[in-house]
């Protein structure tokens, strides 16, 4: 299941450059804030330009915006991340990736390029990583501080413990 089902078949791309936008529908972006597990998925919109290549390759350019409501892990309020990337994106057919893959080995800085599967650009899927990839783990809101407190000492929680009321009880049964 993709959870954002933007893709395209390369039968119907054509040999031309082709613009596209794609907008989530509300029912995309709760389900994206679902899966992210965050308050709210505001919106995704994409834009992009199909670029074919040789060989039944092709190359997906373009810019996503989206907005997500996440938490603020010190004070709990909703925290709204605009989120702005443009993105290049190859796709190969199998037989020319298993070619890319044993000749790119002395290059890890590259970016590995996307599998055609079943004759398809597998956009969203790669959407939703992309957003993922820039969401910030610990959210935190303009100004939130944590306060730091001291932590108390073991002694005073060990006699507070309700195991500290059973230690006279194994100290009396190892001297018998």
């Amino acid at each position: 299941m993709h959870l954002l089902n933007w893709s395209h078949q390369v039968k119907d791309l054509g040999k031309k450059r082709t613009e596209f936008k794609r907008v989530a529908t509300v029912d995309e972006c709760r389900t994206v804030a679902r899966a992210m597990n965050v308050l709210a998925c505001q919106s995704i919109e994409v834009t992009y330009q199909i670029i074919p290549l040789t060989m039944n390759s092709y190359r997906i350019v373009g810019n996503y915006s989206s907005i997500i409501d996440q938490e603020c892990v010190v004070t709990l309020d909703s925290i709204s991340s605009h989120l702005n990337e443009t993105f290049d994106i190859k796709f190969l057919p199998e037989a020319e990736m298993q070619i890319v893959n044993t000749s790119d080995l002395e290059c890890p800085d590259k970016e590995d390029p996307e599998l055609i599967i079943n004759d398809c650009l597998e956009l969203g899927s790669l959407i939703y990583e992309l957003i993922a990839s820039k969401l910030e783990l610990y959210p935190r809101k303009k100004g939130a501080k944590l306060e730091i407190t001291e932590s108390k000492p073991f002694s005073s929680w060990k006699q507070r413990s309700a195991f500290a009321k059973l230690a006279p009880l194994k100290l009396r049964h190892r001297k018998t």
